[in-house]
Protein backbone atom coordinates (compact mmCIF):
# COMPACT_ATOMS: atom_id res chain seq x y z
CA UNK A 1 0.00 0.00 0.00
CA UNK A 2 2.81 2.40 0.82
CA UNK A 3 4.28 2.10 -2.69
CA UNK A 4 0.85 2.76 -4.19
CA UNK A 5 0.85 5.98 -2.18
CA UNK A 6 3.94 7.05 -4.11
CA UNK A 7 6.80 6.04 -1.82
CA UNK A 8 9.78 4.73 -3.82
CA UNK A 9 10.58 1.07 -3.12
CA UNK A 10 14.23 1.97 -2.54
CA UNK A 11 13.21 3.92 0.57
CA UNK A 12 11.41 1.01 2.22
CA UNK A 13 13.07 -1.36 4.68
CA UNK A 14 10.98 -4.52 5.10
CA UNK A 15 10.79 -6.43 8.36
CA UNK A 16 11.40 -10.14 8.79
CA UNK A 17 11.09 -11.93 12.09
CA UNK A 18 13.06 -14.26 14.31
CA UNK A 19 10.04 -14.93 16.50
CA UNK A 20 6.64 -16.53 16.07
CA UNK A 21 3.10 -15.52 17.02
CA UNK A 22 1.48 -18.29 19.02
CA UNK A 23 -2.11 -19.06 19.94
CA UNK A 24 -3.83 -21.64 22.11
CA UNK A 25 -6.36 -23.58 20.04
CA UNK A 26 -9.76 -24.70 21.25
CA UNK A 27 -9.33 -28.01 19.40
CA UNK A 28 -5.87 -29.54 19.61
CA UNK A 29 -6.64 -31.79 16.61
CA UNK A 30 -7.34 -28.87 14.28
CA UNK A 31 -4.64 -27.99 11.71
CA UNK A 32 -6.39 -25.92 9.02
CA UNK A 33 -7.02 -22.23 8.45
CA UNK A 34 -10.43 -22.37 10.15
CA UNK A 35 -9.10 -23.39 13.58
CA UNK A 36 -10.30 -21.24 16.46
CA UNK A 37 -8.30 -20.12 19.46
CA UNK A 38 -9.15 -19.33 23.04
CA UNK A 39 -9.35 -15.52 22.85
CA UNK A 40 -9.39 -12.72 23.60
CA UNK A 41 -5.89 -13.40 24.93
CA UNK A 42 -3.46 -15.71 23.15
CA UNK A 43 -3.91 -18.70 25.40
CA UNK A 44 -0.63 -20.19 24.13
CA UNK A 45 1.99 -21.74 26.39
CA UNK A 46 4.80 -19.24 27.17
CA UNK A 47 8.30 -20.08 25.91
CA UNK A 48 10.97 -21.06 28.43
CA UNK A 49 13.05 -17.97 27.57
CA UNK A 50 10.58 -15.33 26.40
CA UNK A 51 8.04 -16.25 29.07
CA UNK A 52 5.30 -14.48 27.11
CA UNK A 53 2.10 -16.08 25.85
CA UNK A 54 1.62 -15.26 22.15
CA UNK A 55 5.29 -14.45 21.49
CA UNK A 56 7.94 -17.15 21.13
CA UNK A 57 11.51 -16.97 19.76
CA UNK A 58 12.84 -18.99 16.84
CA UNK A 59 15.34 -20.56 19.24
CA UNK A 60 12.49 -21.85 21.41
CA UNK A 61 10.56 -23.00 18.35
CA UNK A 62 13.58 -25.05 17.19
CA UNK A 63 13.88 -26.71 20.59
CA UNK A 64 10.18 -27.61 20.59
CA UNK A 65 10.37 -29.04 17.05
CA UNK A 66 13.38 -31.17 18.01
CA UNK A 67 12.19 -32.47 21.37
CA UNK A 68 8.40 -32.67 21.26
CA UNK A 69 5.77 -34.27 19.06
CA UNK A 70 4.73 -31.63 16.59
CA UNK A 71 3.45 -30.94 13.09
CA UNK A 72 5.24 -28.56 10.77
CA UNK A 73 4.43 -27.24 7.30
CA UNK A 74 4.93 -24.21 5.08
CA UNK A 75 1.85 -22.17 4.21
CA UNK A 76 2.36 -20.92 0.65
CA UNK A 77 -0.36 -18.21 0.54
CA UNK A 78 1.14 -16.40 3.53
CA UNK A 79 4.73 -17.57 2.87
CA UNK A 80 4.97 -18.52 6.56
CA UNK A 81 5.98 -21.61 8.49
CA UNK A 82 3.45 -23.24 10.81
CA UNK A 83 4.26 -25.31 13.91
CA UNK A 84 1.53 -27.15 15.85
CA UNK A 85 2.31 -28.83 19.18
CA UNK A 86 -0.04 -29.84 21.98
CA UNK A 87 -2.84 -27.27 21.57
CA UNK A 88 -0.50 -24.49 20.41
CA UNK A 89 -0.42 -23.01 16.90
CA UNK A 90 2.62 -20.92 15.88
CA UNK A 91 3.27 -18.89 12.71
CA UNK A 92 6.92 -17.93 12.14
CA UNK A 93 9.75 -17.81 9.55
CA UNK A 94 12.56 -20.32 9.19
CA UNK A 95 15.92 -19.13 7.85
CA UNK A 96 14.92 -20.54 4.45
CA UNK A 97 11.71 -18.53 4.44
CA UNK A 98 13.50 -15.37 5.53
CA UNK A 99 16.09 -15.89 2.79
CA UNK A 100 13.36 -16.31 0.17
CA UNK A 101 11.60 -13.17 1.33
CA UNK A 102 14.85 -11.20 1.39
CA UNK A 103 15.65 -12.34 -2.14
CA UNK A 104 12.16 -11.27 -3.26
CA UNK A 105 12.53 -7.86 -1.62
CA UNK A 106 15.92 -7.49 -3.29
CA UNK A 107 14.35 -8.20 -6.69
CA UNK A 108 11.67 -5.60 -5.98
CA UNK A 109 14.32 -2.96 -5.35
CA UNK A 110 13.58 -2.51 -1.65
CA UNK A 111 16.18 -0.74 0.50
CA UNK A 112 16.79 -3.86 2.56
CA UNK A 113 15.41 -5.81 5.50
CA UNK A 114 15.51 -5.57 9.27
CA UNK A 115 15.26 -8.65 11.48
CA UNK A 116 13.05 -8.48 14.59
CA UNK A 117 15.15 -9.51 16.43
CA UNK A 118 18.50 -11.19 15.93
CA UNK A 119 18.95 -12.07 19.62
CA UNK A 120 15.99 -14.45 19.28
CA UNK A 121 17.71 -16.72 16.75
CA UNK A 122 19.89 -18.76 19.07
CA UNK A 123 21.29 -18.97 22.59
CA UNK A 124 24.69 -17.33 22.17
CA UNK A 125 25.47 -16.56 25.80
CA UNK A 126 25.77 -13.21 27.53
CA UNK A 127 28.50 -11.63 25.41
CA UNK A 128 27.60 -12.77 21.89
CA UNK A 129 25.62 -10.44 19.64
CA UNK A 130 25.54 -12.48 16.36
CA UNK A 131 24.65 -9.28 14.54
CA UNK A 132 23.80 -9.37 10.84
CA UNK A 133 25.72 -7.29 8.38
CA UNK A 134 23.66 -4.40 7.06
CA UNK A 135 21.27 -5.44 4.32
CA UNK A 136 22.64 -8.99 4.19
CA UNK A 137 21.38 -12.48 4.77
CA UNK A 138 23.15 -13.86 7.83
CA UNK A 139 25.15 -16.29 5.68
CA UNK A 140 26.90 -17.90 8.65
CA UNK A 141 23.52 -19.07 9.95
CA UNK A 142 22.32 -20.72 6.72
CA UNK A 143 22.80 -24.47 6.81
CA UNK A 144 23.68 -26.92 4.06
CA UNK A 145 20.29 -28.54 4.59
CA UNK A 146 18.72 -25.32 3.31
CA UNK A 147 16.45 -25.70 0.32
CA UNK A 148 18.63 -23.12 -1.47
CA UNK A 149 21.35 -25.77 -1.52
CA UNK A 150 19.22 -28.88 -1.87
CA UNK A 151 17.21 -27.76 -4.90
CA UNK A 152 19.47 -26.66 -7.80
CA UNK A 153 16.48 -26.15 -10.12
CA UNK A 154 15.52 -22.87 -8.44
CA UNK A 155 16.33 -19.46 -9.85
CA UNK A 156 20.11 -19.15 -9.51
CA UNK A 157 20.13 -15.49 -8.53
CA UNK A 158 17.62 -16.16 -5.76
CA UNK A 159 19.77 -19.07 -4.53
CA UNK A 160 22.89 -16.87 -4.56
CA UNK A 161 21.15 -14.12 -2.61
CA UNK A 162 19.22 -16.56 -0.44
CA UNK A 163 22.34 -18.03 1.17
CA UNK A 164 23.99 -14.61 1.38
CA UNK A 165 26.74 -15.36 -1.15
CA UNK A 166 26.79 -11.72 -2.26
CA UNK A 167 27.51 -10.55 1.28
CA UNK A 168 29.98 -13.37 1.93
CA UNK A 169 31.89 -12.35 -1.20
CA UNK A 170 32.08 -8.74 0.01
CA UNK A 171 33.41 -9.93 3.36
CA UNK A 172 35.96 -12.21 1.66
CA UNK A 173 37.24 -9.34 -0.49
CA UNK A 174 37.41 -7.09 2.57
CA UNK A 175 39.43 -9.72 4.43
CA UNK A 176 41.75 -10.26 1.46
CA UNK A 177 42.49 -6.58 1.02
CA UNK A 178 43.13 -6.10 4.73
CA UNK A 179 45.57 -8.97 5.19
CA UNK A 180 46.63 -11.20 2.26
CA UNK A 181 49.08 -13.07 4.57
CA UNK A 182 51.19 -14.29 1.69
CA UNK A 183 48.51 -16.64 0.35
CA UNK A 184 47.02 -16.47 -3.14
CA UNK A 185 43.49 -15.11 -3.43
CA UNK A 186 41.91 -18.49 -4.21
CA UNK A 187 43.80 -20.15 -1.35
CA UNK A 188 42.72 -17.40 1.03
CA UNK A 189 39.11 -17.99 -0.01
CA UNK A 190 39.26 -21.76 0.33
CA UNK A 191 41.63 -22.38 3.22
CA UNK A 192 41.52 -19.25 5.37
CA UNK A 193 38.09 -17.70 4.93
CA UNK A 194 35.70 -20.58 4.21
CA UNK A 195 37.72 -23.58 5.46
CA UNK A 196 36.94 -25.44 2.26
CA UNK A 197 40.17 -26.99 0.96
CA UNK A 198 43.88 -26.45 1.47
CA UNK A 199 46.26 -25.08 -1.17
CA UNK A 200 43.63 -24.23 -3.79
CA UNK A 201 45.70 -22.46 -6.47
CA UNK A 202 43.41 -21.33 -9.30
CA UNK A 203 45.77 -18.73 -10.78
CA UNK A 204 47.96 -21.25 -12.62
CA UNK A 205 46.64 -23.91 -14.99
CA UNK A 206 48.44 -27.00 -13.74
CA UNK A 207 47.83 -30.66 -12.99
CA UNK A 208 48.03 -30.13 -9.23
CA UNK A 209 46.28 -26.79 -8.88
CA UNK A 210 43.71 -28.24 -6.46
CA UNK A 211 41.23 -25.99 -8.25
CA UNK A 212 39.67 -28.60 -10.51
CA UNK A 213 37.82 -30.61 -7.87
CA UNK A 214 34.21 -30.00 -6.94
CA UNK A 215 33.09 -29.12 -3.41
CA UNK A 216 30.46 -30.64 -1.17
CA UNK A 217 28.50 -28.42 1.21
CA UNK A 218 29.38 -29.47 4.75
CA UNK A 219 28.29 -27.64 7.91
CA UNK A 220 30.90 -29.39 10.05
CA UNK A 221 33.73 -27.83 8.03
CA UNK A 222 32.41 -24.25 8.39
CA UNK A 223 32.17 -24.07 4.60
CA UNK A 224 28.66 -22.59 4.72
CA UNK A 225 26.36 -22.64 1.68
CA UNK A 226 27.68 -19.20 0.66
CA UNK A 227 31.23 -20.55 0.61
CA UNK A 228 30.08 -23.65 -1.22
CA UNK A 229 28.49 -21.52 -3.96
CA UNK A 230 31.46 -19.13 -4.25
CA UNK A 231 34.20 -21.77 -4.29
CA UNK A 232 32.23 -23.98 -6.68
CA UNK A 233 31.83 -21.01 -9.04
CA UNK A 234 35.58 -20.37 -8.90
CA UNK A 235 36.23 -24.01 -9.77
CA UNK A 236 33.81 -23.83 -12.71
CA UNK A 237 35.59 -20.75 -14.10
CA UNK A 238 38.99 -22.37 -13.68
CA UNK A 239 37.81 -25.59 -15.32
CA UNK A 240 36.56 -23.72 -18.39
CA UNK A 241 39.97 -22.12 -18.88
CA UNK A 242 41.80 -25.36 -18.10
CA UNK A 243 39.63 -27.36 -20.51
CA UNK A 244 40.19 -24.81 -23.27
CA UNK A 245 43.93 -24.77 -22.59
CA UNK A 246 44.15 -28.57 -22.47
CA UNK A 247 42.15 -29.01 -25.67
CA UNK A 248 44.29 -26.42 -27.48
CA UNK A 249 47.49 -28.12 -26.33
CA UNK A 250 46.24 -31.50 -27.55
CA UNK A 251 45.13 -29.89 -30.80
CA UNK A 252 48.38 -27.94 -31.10
CA UNK A 253 50.52 -31.01 -31.70
CA UNK A 254 48.10 -32.12 -34.42
CA UNK A 255 47.97 -28.68 -36.04
CA UNK A 256 51.71 -28.17 -35.90
CA UNK A 257 52.08 -31.54 -37.56
CA UNK A 258 49.67 -30.40 -40.28
CA UNK A 259 51.18 -26.95 -40.80
CA UNK A 260 53.91 -28.17 -43.21
CA UNK A 261 51.18 -29.80 -45.32
CA UNK A 262 49.02 -26.71 -44.99
CA UNK A 263 51.77 -24.35 -46.14
CA UNK A 264 52.70 -26.64 -49.02
CA UNK A 265 49.06 -26.64 -50.18
CA UNK A 266 47.97 -23.08 -49.38
CA UNK A 267 51.31 -21.25 -49.65
CA UNK A 268 53.34 -23.15 -52.28
CA UNK A 269 56.37 -21.02 -53.21
CA UNK A 270 59.87 -21.88 -54.29
CA UNK A 271 61.33 -19.59 -51.66
CA UNK A 272 59.88 -18.56 -48.31
CA UNK A 273 59.29 -14.84 -47.73
CA UNK A 274 62.35 -13.16 -46.35
CA UNK A 275 60.48 -12.02 -43.26
CA UNK A 276 56.98 -12.66 -41.97
CA UNK A 277 55.91 -10.97 -38.77
CA UNK A 278 52.67 -11.79 -37.02
CA UNK A 279 51.21 -8.45 -36.12
CA UNK A 280 49.25 -7.88 -32.94
CA UNK A 281 45.96 -7.67 -34.86
CA UNK A 282 46.31 -11.24 -36.13
CA UNK A 283 47.03 -12.57 -32.64
CA UNK A 284 44.05 -10.69 -31.24
CA UNK A 285 41.61 -11.48 -34.03
CA UNK A 286 42.51 -15.15 -34.01
CA UNK A 287 42.15 -15.41 -30.25
CA UNK A 288 38.80 -13.62 -30.32
CA UNK A 289 37.55 -15.94 -33.08
CA UNK A 290 38.44 -19.07 -31.14
CA UNK A 291 37.59 -17.86 -27.61
CA UNK A 292 34.33 -15.92 -28.10
CA UNK A 293 32.22 -18.67 -29.73
CA UNK A 294 33.65 -21.22 -27.29
CA UNK A 295 32.86 -19.14 -24.20
CA UNK A 296 29.39 -18.41 -25.52
CA UNK A 297 28.71 -22.12 -26.14
CA UNK A 298 29.85 -22.90 -22.60
CA UNK A 299 27.94 -20.17 -20.83
CA UNK A 300 24.64 -21.01 -22.51
CA UNK A 301 24.78 -24.39 -20.75
CA UNK A 302 24.88 -22.85 -17.27
CA UNK A 303 21.55 -22.84 -15.45
CA UNK A 304 21.48 -19.05 -15.03
CA UNK A 305 21.52 -18.55 -18.82
CA UNK A 306 19.84 -21.78 -19.89
CA UNK A 307 16.71 -21.50 -17.76
CA UNK A 308 15.90 -17.89 -18.58
CA UNK A 309 15.56 -17.01 -22.24
CA UNK A 310 15.75 -13.31 -21.43
CA UNK A 311 19.30 -13.75 -20.07
CA UNK A 312 20.86 -15.03 -23.30
CA UNK A 313 21.95 -11.49 -24.02
CA UNK A 314 23.69 -11.55 -20.65
CA UNK A 315 25.68 -14.62 -21.73
CA UNK A 316 26.98 -12.60 -24.66
CA UNK A 317 27.77 -9.69 -22.35
CA UNK A 318 29.70 -12.05 -20.10
CA UNK A 319 31.51 -13.51 -23.11
CA UNK A 320 32.33 -10.03 -24.37
CA UNK A 321 33.83 -9.14 -21.01
CA UNK A 322 35.96 -12.28 -20.90
CA UNK A 323 37.28 -11.82 -24.42
CA UNK A 324 37.88 -8.09 -23.97
CA UNK A 325 39.84 -8.73 -20.79
CA UNK A 326 41.96 -11.32 -22.60
CA UNK A 327 42.57 -9.06 -25.58
CA UNK A 328 43.99 -6.41 -23.29
CA UNK A 329 46.82 -8.89 -22.71
CA UNK A 330 47.69 -8.93 -26.42
CA UNK A 331 49.21 -5.49 -26.04
CA UNK A 332 51.13 -6.56 -22.96
CA UNK A 333 54.87 -6.47 -23.53
CA UNK A 334 55.40 -10.16 -22.80
CA UNK A 335 52.95 -11.31 -25.46
CA UNK A 336 53.57 -8.56 -28.00
CA UNK A 337 57.32 -8.87 -27.68
CA UNK A 338 57.35 -12.60 -28.33
CA UNK A 339 54.94 -12.17 -31.21
CA UNK A 340 56.57 -9.31 -33.04
CA UNK A 341 60.07 -10.74 -32.85
CA UNK A 342 59.10 -13.80 -34.87
CA UNK A 343 60.75 -13.76 -38.30
CA UNK A 344 60.63 -17.37 -39.41
CA UNK A 345 59.13 -19.37 -42.23
CA UNK A 346 55.40 -19.29 -42.81
CA UNK A 347 55.00 -22.69 -41.16
CA UNK A 348 57.15 -21.84 -38.13
CA UNK A 349 55.45 -18.51 -37.66
CA UNK A 350 51.96 -19.97 -37.80
CA UNK A 351 53.04 -22.63 -35.33
CA UNK A 352 54.13 -19.91 -32.94
CA UNK A 353 50.81 -18.15 -33.42
CA UNK A 354 49.06 -21.18 -31.91
CA UNK A 355 51.53 -20.99 -29.01
CA UNK A 356 50.56 -17.35 -28.46
CA UNK A 357 46.89 -18.28 -28.20
CA UNK A 358 47.67 -20.94 -25.59
CA UNK A 359 49.64 -18.33 -23.64
CA UNK A 360 46.69 -15.95 -23.78
CA UNK A 361 44.37 -18.58 -22.29
CA UNK A 362 46.81 -19.05 -19.40
CA UNK A 363 47.15 -15.35 -18.80
CA UNK A 364 43.41 -14.70 -19.09
CA UNK A 365 42.82 -17.20 -16.29
CA UNK A 366 45.62 -15.65 -14.24
CA UNK A 367 44.08 -12.20 -14.71
CA UNK A 368 40.89 -13.35 -12.96
CA UNK A 369 42.58 -15.06 -10.01
CA UNK A 370 45.65 -12.87 -9.42
CA UNK A 371 44.10 -11.05 -6.45
CA UNK A 372 44.58 -7.53 -7.82
CA UNK A 373 41.74 -5.06 -7.42
CA UNK A 374 40.90 -5.40 -11.11
CA UNK A 375 41.12 -9.18 -11.01
CA UNK A 376 38.91 -9.48 -7.94
CA UNK A 377 36.36 -7.12 -9.49
CA UNK A 378 36.26 -9.11 -12.74
CA UNK A 379 35.97 -12.42 -10.89
CA UNK A 380 33.20 -11.09 -8.66
CA UNK A 381 31.27 -9.69 -11.61
CA UNK A 382 31.53 -13.00 -13.43
CA UNK A 383 30.18 -15.00 -10.47
CA UNK A 384 27.56 -12.49 -9.31
CA UNK A 385 23.91 -13.55 -9.21
CA UNK A 386 24.92 -17.22 -9.36
CA UNK A 387 25.91 -17.06 -13.03
CA UNK A 388 28.69 -19.62 -12.61
CA UNK A 389 26.68 -22.18 -10.62
CA UNK A 390 25.23 -25.41 -12.03
CA UNK A 391 27.24 -25.69 -15.27
CA UNK A 392 25.14 -28.49 -16.71
CA UNK A 393 26.65 -30.87 -19.24
CA UNK A 394 29.92 -29.33 -20.36
CA UNK A 395 31.44 -29.38 -23.81
CA UNK A 396 33.37 -32.54 -24.61
CA UNK A 397 37.07 -32.35 -25.41
CA UNK A 398 36.28 -33.18 -29.04
CA UNK A 399 33.67 -30.40 -29.25
CA UNK A 400 36.19 -27.92 -27.84
CA UNK A 401 38.88 -29.06 -30.28
CA UNK A 402 36.48 -28.76 -33.22
CA UNK A 403 35.55 -25.18 -32.29
CA UNK A 404 39.21 -24.28 -31.81
CA UNK A 405 40.34 -25.93 -35.06
CA UNK A 406 37.67 -24.11 -37.06
CA UNK A 407 38.79 -20.74 -35.70
CA UNK A 408 42.49 -21.50 -36.09
CA UNK A 409 42.34 -22.63 -39.71
CA UNK A 410 39.87 -19.87 -40.55
CA UNK A 411 42.54 -17.46 -39.35
CA UNK A 412 45.56 -19.17 -40.90
CA UNK A 413 44.40 -20.11 -44.41
CA UNK A 414 43.64 -16.66 -45.88
CA UNK A 415 46.78 -15.28 -44.26
CA UNK A 416 48.86 -18.08 -45.73
CA UNK A 417 47.63 -17.02 -49.18
CA UNK A 418 48.44 -13.39 -48.47
CA UNK A 419 51.87 -14.25 -47.07
CA UNK A 420 52.96 -15.61 -50.45
CA UNK A 421 50.97 -13.06 -52.51
CA UNK A 422 48.37 -15.41 -53.96
CA UNK A 423 45.83 -12.54 -54.01
CA UNK A 424 42.61 -14.55 -53.57
CA UNK A 425 39.45 -12.75 -54.64
CA UNK A 426 35.72 -13.30 -54.12
CA UNK A 427 34.03 -12.96 -57.52
CA UNK A 428 30.50 -11.55 -57.42
CA UNK A 429 28.43 -13.40 -60.04
CA UNK A 430 25.68 -10.77 -59.95
CA UNK A 431 23.12 -13.58 -60.02
CA UNK A 432 20.77 -15.16 -57.51
CA UNK A 433 21.81 -18.45 -56.01
CA UNK A 434 18.94 -20.33 -57.67
CA UNK A 435 19.58 -18.81 -61.12
CA UNK A 436 20.31 -21.69 -63.50
CA UNK A 437 21.95 -19.44 -66.11
CA UNK A 438 25.34 -19.05 -64.50
CA UNK A 439 28.01 -17.21 -66.40
CA UNK A 440 31.38 -18.94 -66.06
CA UNK A 441 33.37 -16.36 -68.02
CA UNK A 442 37.01 -16.31 -66.86
CA UNK A 443 36.39 -19.47 -64.83
CA UNK A 444 36.32 -23.19 -65.39
CA UNK A 445 32.91 -24.52 -64.41
CA UNK A 446 34.33 -27.36 -62.32
CA UNK A 447 36.64 -24.97 -60.48
CA UNK A 448 33.79 -22.55 -59.82
CA UNK A 449 31.59 -25.31 -58.41
CA UNK A 450 34.33 -26.25 -55.92
CA UNK A 451 34.59 -22.76 -54.46
CA UNK A 452 31.12 -21.25 -54.67
CA UNK A 453 29.21 -19.73 -51.79
CA UNK A 454 25.78 -18.16 -51.43
CA UNK A 455 25.36 -15.00 -49.32
CA UNK A 456 22.02 -13.19 -49.07
CA UNK A 457 20.76 -15.14 -52.13
CA UNK A 458 23.66 -14.00 -54.30
CA UNK A 459 26.26 -16.39 -55.71
CA UNK A 460 29.98 -15.78 -55.24
CA UNK A 461 33.14 -17.70 -56.15
CA UNK A 462 36.50 -17.84 -54.39
CA UNK A 463 39.20 -17.63 -57.08
CA UNK A 464 42.80 -16.44 -57.59
CA UNK A 465 44.70 -14.68 -60.45
CA UNK A 466 47.52 -17.19 -60.78
CA UNK A 467 50.06 -16.58 -63.54
CA UNK A 468 49.34 -14.07 -66.33
CA UNK A 469 45.90 -12.77 -67.19
CA UNK A 470 46.39 -13.63 -70.85
CA UNK A 471 48.43 -15.95 -73.06
CA UNK A 472 49.43 -15.92 -76.72
CA UNK A 473 50.04 -18.89 -79.00
CA UNK A 474 52.67 -19.04 -81.72
CA UNK A 475 56.35 -18.24 -81.46
CA UNK A 476 58.30 -17.85 -78.25
CA UNK A 477 58.15 -14.08 -78.77
CA UNK A 478 54.42 -14.23 -78.14
CA UNK A 479 53.31 -13.56 -81.69
CA UNK A 480 50.02 -15.11 -82.65
CA UNK A 481 46.47 -15.16 -81.29
CA UNK A 482 46.11 -14.13 -77.60
CA UNK A 483 43.35 -15.14 -75.23
CA UNK A 484 42.26 -14.52 -71.65
CA UNK A 485 43.29 -16.98 -68.97
CA UNK A 486 40.80 -18.22 -66.42
CA UNK A 487 41.00 -17.57 -62.71
CA UNK A 488 42.10 -20.66 -60.82
CA UNK A 489 41.17 -22.22 -57.52
CA UNK A 490 43.40 -20.73 -54.79
CA UNK A 491 46.07 -23.26 -53.76
CA UNK A 492 44.63 -25.79 -51.32
CA UNK A 493 41.03 -24.58 -51.62
CA UNK A 494 40.09 -27.77 -53.45
CA UNK A 495 40.78 -29.68 -50.20
CA UNK A 496 38.43 -27.47 -48.14
CA UNK A 497 35.49 -29.87 -48.26
CA UNK A 498 34.38 -29.44 -44.64
CA UNK A 499 36.27 -32.54 -43.54
CA UNK A 500 39.75 -31.04 -43.42
CA UNK A 501 41.28 -27.91 -41.92
CA UNK A 502 38.90 -27.64 -39.01
CA UNK A 503 35.85 -27.84 -41.27
CA UNK A 504 36.50 -24.43 -42.86
CA UNK A 505 35.04 -24.23 -46.40
CA UNK A 506 35.35 -21.73 -49.26
CA UNK A 507 31.76 -20.71 -48.50
CA UNK A 508 32.82 -19.67 -44.97
CA UNK A 509 35.60 -17.45 -46.30
CA UNK A 510 33.24 -16.00 -48.92
CA UNK A 511 30.67 -15.19 -46.23
CA UNK A 512 33.28 -13.38 -44.12
CA UNK A 513 34.65 -11.45 -47.09
CA UNK A 514 31.19 -10.36 -48.28
CA UNK A 515 30.17 -9.27 -44.77
CA UNK A 516 33.33 -7.16 -44.61
CA UNK A 517 32.61 -5.64 -48.03
CA UNK A 518 29.03 -4.73 -47.09
CA UNK A 519 29.97 -3.41 -43.65
CA UNK A 520 32.45 -1.08 -45.37
CA UNK A 521 29.77 0.52 -47.53
CA UNK A 522 30.05 -2.00 -50.41
CA UNK A 523 33.70 -1.26 -51.01
CA UNK A 524 37.02 -2.90 -50.23
CA UNK A 525 39.76 -1.40 -48.13
CA UNK A 526 38.39 -2.05 -44.65
CA UNK A 527 40.66 -2.08 -41.64
CA UNK A 528 41.03 -4.84 -39.10
CA UNK A 529 38.14 -5.11 -36.62
CA UNK A 530 38.44 -2.77 -33.65
CA UNK A 531 38.85 -5.32 -30.89
CA UNK A 532 38.36 -2.62 -28.28
CA UNK A 533 34.78 -2.13 -29.45
CA UNK A 534 32.16 -4.16 -27.56
CA UNK A 535 29.96 -4.39 -30.65
CA UNK A 536 32.85 -5.97 -32.58
CA UNK A 537 33.39 -8.54 -29.82
CA UNK A 538 29.65 -9.26 -29.86
CA UNK A 539 29.87 -9.75 -33.64
CA UNK A 540 32.77 -12.18 -33.20
CA UNK A 541 30.81 -14.04 -30.52
CA UNK A 542 27.92 -14.47 -32.95
CA UNK A 543 29.78 -14.96 -36.25
CA UNK A 544 33.35 -16.06 -35.47
CA UNK A 545 35.59 -15.98 -38.54
CA UNK A 546 32.71 -14.54 -40.59
CA UNK A 547 32.88 -11.29 -38.61
CA UNK A 548 33.19 -8.16 -40.75
CA UNK A 549 36.84 -7.29 -41.28
CA UNK A 550 38.17 -10.71 -40.29
CA UNK A 551 38.69 -12.35 -43.69
CA UNK A 552 41.24 -10.27 -45.70
CA UNK A 553 39.90 -11.10 -49.18
CA UNK A 554 38.51 -8.41 -51.56
CA UNK A 555 35.17 -8.68 -53.40
CA UNK A 556 34.36 -7.48 -56.93
CA UNK A 557 32.87 -8.49 -60.28
CA UNK A 558 34.69 -10.83 -62.67
CA UNK A 559 35.30 -8.20 -65.34
CA UNK A 560 36.87 -5.74 -62.90
CA UNK A 561 39.10 -8.42 -61.43
CA UNK A 562 40.20 -9.79 -64.81
CA UNK A 563 40.87 -6.36 -66.28
CA UNK A 564 43.25 -5.54 -63.44
CA UNK A 565 44.88 -8.94 -63.69
CA UNK A 566 45.45 -8.60 -67.43
CA UNK A 567 46.78 -5.03 -67.30
CA UNK A 568 48.89 -5.20 -64.20
CA UNK A 569 50.70 -8.50 -64.20
CA UNK A 570 53.55 -7.05 -62.10
CA UNK A 571 52.04 -4.17 -60.16
CA UNK A 572 50.00 -5.23 -57.11
CA UNK A 573 48.08 -3.39 -54.35
CA UNK A 574 46.18 -4.28 -51.18
CA UNK A 575 42.81 -5.00 -52.83
CA UNK A 576 44.25 -6.59 -55.99
CA UNK A 577 42.83 -7.82 -58.32
CA UNK A 578 39.88 -5.56 -57.46
CA UNK A 579 40.21 -1.81 -57.98
CA UNK A 580 42.31 0.25 -55.62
Amino acid sequence: MITKAGVHAGKIVVGVSSYGRSFGMTDRNCAGPMCTFAGPNSGAAPGQCTQTAGYISNYEIELIAQKRASLHHHDDPSDSDILIYDNNWVAYMTEDTKSKRQATYHHLGMAGTTDWAIDLQADKGKNSTNRKEKGCVNWREVRCSSNWVADPTQDQEKRWLGVGADCAWEKLVETWKANPRGFSFSNTASEIFFKGRQNMQCMKIADHSNCDQTFQCNDSQDLYPAGYFILSSMVNIYQMHANMYGALNRLRSKIQGEIPAMTSKFAPVLQEPESLKIVIDIVGMGYAALAAPLWNSWLKRFAFFKDNSNTLGVSKDTTNGLVSNSLSLVKDASVAGQTLNVQNSVGETFGQLVDMWALLIEQANEMLFNGTDDGVQRLGDMMAKGKMMEPGEGLSDLEIQNLLAYAIYGTLIPRAWNAVRTFPVVIDSGKACNDANFDYTFMDKDDAEKTKGCVDNRMYYLMAPIGLGWSCSGSESGAGPCYDNNFLVPPGAETMDGKNWGGVTPADLISGAVRSFKANGNKNGWGSPNLGNERVIADITENGIKTAGFIPIPVCGRQEAHDNWARHDVDRWDNYPCNK
